[in-house]
């Protein structure tokens, strides 16, 4: 409840309810899982219960692989948890534009992380 109180930007719900775990998929008594709109949707947390661990994994995974840098995006990006970033700079004019940008994606999921 610690690593939640202190997210105001990331909606948290808890669960006890059998029913509730089984159809989230939330094996065992307790379980975290993050839902996303973006990259993979869903991501399930296989680390220690701790808050630090939990709360680095949340930041590093309520942000999308790939952003796009706009004022709303900055604050997020450099003034989170995550320090290390792959910047690319392409024209959205640019017929090549979803070509580089799916290659782009490919790769961050492969450095995701690192």
């Amino acid at each position: 409840l610690d690593v939640a109180g202190g997210m105001d930007d990331v909606p948290f719900g808890i669960a006890t309810d059998a029913a509730v775990l089984a159809e989230f998929k939330i094996s065992g008594d307790s379980g975290v899982a993050l839902f996303k709109k973006f990259d993979e949707g869903r991501v399930d947390f296989e680390g220690e219960y701790e808050d630090k661990e939990m709360n680095t994994w949340i930041h590093a995974n309520s942000l999308a692989l790939v952003n796009e840098f706009t004022q709303e995006t900055a604050g997020k990006l450099f003034g989170g948890e995550i320090k290390s970033h792959h910047l690319l700079f392409v024209s959205k004019e640019s017929d090549d534009y979803e070509k580089i940008m799916g290659e782009f994606k490919d790769v961050a999921k492969d450095f995701k992380g690192k």
